[in-house]
């Protein structure tokens, strides 16, 4: 209760498909959020949990959703710092490492192009490929056996703006990487 999490959130992040569909088939509300703004499949996404997903998917789940803020009670909004609103499922898989899935969701019908968090996917997947300097993390494990260079091909294949500008600059969060 303390921060909007359901049954069906726990499973999807854990990867139980199983018990994701077993909840689903019993009314668990598959696009409920969390006061972070995550669903069960943005987790699942996050975490890389392929069959999660795809049960989600099949379940009706939206494969472009989108993190959103959530209205929280007053005490909730401490220590606590919400994802950017409109950071799609396919930036969030590219973002975690997870580019088998990402393709996944491209075939899914996952939009290569979204911009609303400020980048593509295709931006992510050049500091998730080769990080920059400085106070830099390390790339992320992910999962899968898609290299980045595929991912590229398959992002310009389903249409992806490979000329794309971000319209500012910002922090990517992981890296001193010039986004200029």
């Amino acid at each position: 209760p303390k921060t909007g999490q359901t049954a069906l959130m726990w499973a999807a992040a854990e990867g139980n498909a199983a018990a994701v569909e077993t909840l689903i088939e019993a009314g668990a509300d598959r696009r409920a959020r969390e006061y972070g703004g995550f669903t069960p499949y943005l987790y699942a996404v996050r975490e890389g949990h392929v069959e999660t997903v795809r049960v989600l998917l099949k379940a009706g789940v939206d494969v472009n959703e989108k993190t959103q803020n959530v209205f929280r009670p007053r005490q909730q909004t401490r220590n606590t710092i919400p994802p950017k609103p409109g950071t799609n499922a396919l930036a969030i898989a590219v973002v975690n490492g997870h580019l088998s899935l990402a393709a996944e969701l491209l075939d899914a019908g996952a939009d290569p192009n979204n911009m609303e968090q400020g980048w593509t996917p295709l931006h992510a997947l050049t500091w998730v490929r080769k990080a920059g300097s400085g106070d830099n993390q390390p790339p992320p494990q992910g999962s899968g056996t898609m290299t980045s260079t595929e991912l590229i091909k398959k992002l310009a294949a389903k249409g992806a703006n490979l000329n794309a500008r971000m319209p500012r600059n910002i922090s990517v969060g992981m890296t001193r990487l010039n986004t200029k």
